[in-house]
């Protein structure tokens, strides 16, 4: 009866997988050869970078002149163990505890298989493992975990098919390479490495028990957070090799009293060091690698370190070395403690989406594989986020013009007065050209309630691709005034993702995703990957230029004066600081590259008051990289382009409607302007904020209106009689408001 329910269901089991079996023998059993054939030996992987000669608007696959530019070894990081170097006693271990009849199945335990099957359908266990170490190595080399049937007869079908083209030896060897043995290490060497500083020939019955007990489940049994645990299934695996003959029971016995030391150790032996964009580089063909072949974090790393591939980088080496060059030199960076502080910089081509260079971290490389502070590292970027949060998505959906006039003052709540402006000054009446250039808070919030915040939040998310966002709780969330006006983000952002969401603003409001490699060929100059040039609209072309014109008053005299690139070449962009002054930003841009940079301590100690550090390294470096980028422009550099939608129109800055005379003549001089506009939303009606008013000698008195001609003094000032400023707040236009002069009669 057992025999025909067994085969009922597994006949039942490969009916309903027909069709993903015949998938699974054509294509994945190729990609697991392919991924073990390249563990087998140890070929060099090549990045190269395209010849200069190319322009990069131009630069595709047939056109490409590849440039040799760095090298990746197969011992860098993966440490591969041949078969004559490891011990018997090790191969036993893992056999004894994970797959006793490894020798005599052919890659499928059918009586395991189906207990197993009855164990899915009836759940009589809470686990019962039926997968032989074949089985295993697929799935580390595709990294699945669904629990489904689909998945295990795939599993099935292409352990079937290894072991037709591979020997037991060669998978046992494949399989302890390749599986994952907690804290990072991938494969027995490594493990043996870092747990006991030993090479895998070296270690002692009851340290290969050690090993072999970790692969049940990493996290749990792993030696160094879980000894205890580690140490009853040590334990188990030494009585499982007794009971295979692999050991005598009183070897088992003996070794289960013996204390295992650890000797914690690097388990990866390399002086190689390469330059930060490789390391990017590698992380995104390592994620490509998985996605695209549906293979695990660490076959895809052997793959690209021991496949022998050829990788066609995006860099721009004059970009990378200029910053390489800028940024290994520590003094460039403030100290606080004799303590100096850290920083990151990406450079990319707006028009394509290349990442031209990458520096993560100051001072000289001198490892790899190291934190990259620009793309993996996030950031709270205070002010440096509004355009993207507030600013653009209000322009885009036309709640606000250039010339939309604001209340610059902090409104009384229950905590008191916020938001509060950095430094602490209030103008009163501004313009939102010029609450941008001056980073008002108190404007940016106000713009925020505008807008709504669901609609902030899925600007940045859905339109910007910020991957950071936190919905949560009331008390743990993005969705919230202060992180999406302020920019005080939970997480926060990388300095990838900030330089990529300002790109659009310099490319008439068309996002590039950004990309550093055209393409990964295989040891056979076969293409194995591809990135074409992703683009969507997130803006306007007329918002896009509205933007770039008021971010460019940022440079010319808002927080980022001290830019001095914009006496060569068209310049605009945003600072940021986060709370506490732990964070400095500035993401700028022209019309030939956009560049964000990050300044601040590890340990979020904060940076020293009034430190301009990130400005000043952003235009040192930015200055040298246009000397590149610019060649052959002559004396005529390129300019953001104005769109036929967009007019040019003057307005009051104290109404942001069309000025008359009292706009001209206004006791502070003239506060008219020029400002760039959408055909369809300029400013209409005449200012209503300016008014005549006089002065009356005889009486002493300050009246509205021209007065009397023989005694009166007239003038043109502000008149504001519905404001509402809150106690304790002193507005700078307050002196010039005529309720002022009669609130002093």
């Amino acid at each position: 009866m057992f025999a025909i329910t067994v085969g009922v269901l597994c006949a039942s089991l490969l009916a309903g997988g027909v069709y993903v079996g015949v998938v699974a023998m054509r294509l994945d059993v190729d990609v697991d050869m392919e991924v073990m054939e390249s563990m087998r030996g140890s070929r060099t992987t090549r990045l190269y970078v395209p010849d200069e000669g190319v322009a990069r608007e131009d630069l595709t696959l047939e056109n490409y002149r590849p440039v040799e530019a760095d090298l990746l070894f197969g011992d860098e990081n993966m440490v591969w163990a041949d078969t004559k170097e490891i011990p018997d006693t090790l191969r036993e271990a893992f056999i004894a505890i994970e797959d006793r009849k490894f020798y005599t199945h052919h890659g499928v335990d059918w009586k395991r298989t189906a207990y197993a099957v009855l164990n899915y359908l009836f759940r009589f266990r809470d686990t019962f493992g039926g997968s032989t170490i074949t089985q295993q190595l697929v799935k580390n080399v595709h990294g699945e975990a669904e629990v489904s049937a689909a998945r295990k007869l795939k599993e099935i079908i292409r352990a079937i098919r290894l072991e037709k083209e591979y020997t037991k030896d060669e998978i046992l060897t494949y399989y302890l390479n390749i599986v994952p043995l907690g804290n990072r290490c991938v494969g027995v060497r490594s493990a043996a490495r870092y747990y006991f500083g030993k090479e895998p020939q070296d270690l002692t019955v009851e340290e290969c028990a050690t090993l072999a007990a970790i692969t049940n489940a990493p996290a749990r049994y792993e030696p160094v957070s879980h000894p205890k645990e580690n140490q009853r299934r040590r334990n188990l695996v030494l009585t499982a090799m007794a009971e295979c003959g692999f050991l005598t029971p009183k070897e088992s016995e003996e070794a289960q009293t013996l204390e295992v030391v650890l000797n914690l150790t690097d388990p990866v032996y390399t002086d190689s060091e390469h330059n930060w964009y490789t390391e990017l580089v590698t992380s995104d063909v390592i994620r490509d690698l998985q996605t695209t072949l549906h293979i695990s974090p660490s076959a895809a790393t052997t793959m690209l370190y021991r496949g022998g591939l050829e990788i066609y980088t995006l860099m721009d080496p004059r970009v990378q070395k200029e910053m390489e060059t800028y940024f290994q030199d520590t003094s460039h960076m403030p100290t606080v403690g004799g303590q100096v502080s850290n920083a990151a910089m990406v450079v990319m081509d707006p028009t394509t989406g290349d990442l031209l260079g990458v520096i993560g971290g100051v001072g000289k490389k001198t490892g790899s594989r190291l934190l990259n502070r620009a793309t993996q590292a996030y950031y709270p970027p205070g002010s440096a986020l509004k355009p993207l949060s507030v600013y653009g998505p209000a322009l885009e959906e036309n709640l606000i013009t250039y010339a939309t006039v604001f209340e610059d003052m902090p409104q009384e709540t229950s905590l008191g007065l916020w938001p509060h402006n950095s430094p602490s000054v209030y103008d009163g009446r501004v313009s939102v050209h010029k609450a941008i250039a001056k980073s008002k808070n108190t404007v940016s919030v106000q713009v925020l309630n505008m807008l709504g915040k669901e609609k902030a939040y899925e600007y940045l998310k859905n339109r910007l691709g910020f991957t950071g966002l936190i919905r949560g709780t009331e008390n743990k969330t993005d969705l919230a005034a202060a992180p999406l006006a302020l920019g005080q983000l939970t997480k926060g952002t990388t300095v990838q993702e900030m330089t990529a969401a300002f790109a659009p603003f310099a490319n008439g409001g068309i996002l590039c995703t950004p990309r550093s490699y055209l393409a990964v060929y295989d040891r056979k100059g076969e293409p194995i990957l591809t990135t074409e040039r992703e683009q969507k609209r997130v803006w306007s072309e007329d918002t896009a230029y509205i933007m770039t014109q008021m971010l460019g008053e940022v440079v010319e005299g808002g927080t980022a004066r001290r830019i001095t690139l914009k006496e060569i070449v068209d310049t605009a962009g945003k600072t940021g600081t986060s709370g506490g002054d732990q964070d400095k930003w500035f993401v700028g841009y022209t019309p030939y590259a956009v560049a964000g940079i990050h300044i601040g301590f590890d340990d979020n100690t904060p940076l020293p008051a009034g430190n301009h550090t990130h400005l000043d390294a952003w235009d040192t470096v930015m200055h040298a990289i246009h000397g590149h980028l610019m060649q052959g422009e002559g004396e005529s550099p390129r300019t953001f382009e104005k769109p036929k939608g967009i007019v040019t129109l003057p307005f009051c800055e104290d109404s942001g409607l069309v000025p008359w005379d009292a706009c001209h003549e206004e006791l502070r001089g003239d506060r008219t302007a020029y400002g760039v506009f959408k055909t369809g939303f300029v400013p209409t009606g005449t200012c209503d904020t300016h008014v005549e008013a006089h002065y009356d000698l005889q009486t002493e008195t300050y009246g509205l209106g021209a007065g009397n001609e023989d005694t009166a003094l007239s003038f043109y000032i502000l008149s504001l009689s519905e404001r509402d400023v809150p106690d304790g707040v002193t507005l700078k236009d307050e002196d010039y408001t005529l309720e002022y002069y009669l609130k002093e009669e």
